[in-house]
């Protein structure tokens, strides 16, 4: 049997750490198994038998999108295991061109209203 880790959040080595204590703080605390670097998913999971990892982080505000998105993208090229998950944010400005941009990515959208949702739908 496969198994897919389908959420995993990865982080460049220099933010990895306070990424991951912010993530905890932000859900009061949760104990955090790791710092969220790939190199780190890829041995824990390694030893869980894990094959592939969807892999995202989430842009919290607009101008992480892209920065975010080449990160992700090029950690999928280096590790063939990574299935990546590109992010947006509902306040992005050229949400039509990003997704062009490596047409290849799923998107993950921070929360957004039915009606925000229904105009991004609507333009793809």
């Amino acid at each position: 049997m496969k198994i897919i880790d389908a959420h995993s959040h990865i982080f460049p080595q220099k933010i990895a750490e306070k990424a991951t204590e912010a993530i905890s703080r932000f859900y009061e605390d949760i104990e955090m198994g790791h710092m969220g670097c790939s190199e780190e998913l890829l041995k824990a999971g390694s030893e869980a038998g894990v094959e592939k990892y969807l892999v995202f982080s989430t842009a919290t505000v607009p101008e992480q999108v892209r920065s975010i998105n080449d990160f992700i993208m090029s950690e999928a090229a280096i590790h063939e295991e990574f299935i990546p998950l590109g992010t947006m944010h509902r306040d992005f400005d050229d949400f039509e061109e990003e997704i062009e941009r490596d047409g290849k990515t799923f998107r993950r959208f921070s929360p957004i209203s039915a009606e925000e949702a229904e105009k991004i739908i609507n333009t793809l």
